[in-house]
């Protein structure tokens, strides 16, 4: 599931909100300024994609947190949101 979420995370921002993406993406590039370039407004946006695609509900504290969050950090994060709204019977 990991895998397939930081590909859906990839796959949205470069085909979805046409950003370009940096050459060499690991899980230690920084979602801001010095590695993906998502400002907030961007975030946003991936978080209301992954919330369509995957049915979970990201906090709007999770989402202000993830600011300083490399992708890693980030697809964690959405991982563990996904297992517990699957838990929950909410996830897709």
């Amino acid at each position: 599931m990991r895998d397939e979420i930081r590909e859906f995370v990839l796959t949205t921002i470069r085909e979805v909100m046409n950003l370009p993406l940096p050459e060499n993406v690991t899980d230690d590039t920084p979602l801001g300024e010095n590695g993906l370039g998502l400002e907030s407004l961007s975030r946003l946006e991936l978080m209301i994609q992954l919330e369509s695609a995957y049915g979970i509900e990201v906090p709007e504290a999770d989402s202000d947190a993830q600011q300083d969050a490399t992708l890693g950090e980030f697809v964690d994060a959405v991982v563990a949101l996904r297992g517990t709204a699957v838990a929950d019977g909410a996830g897709r």
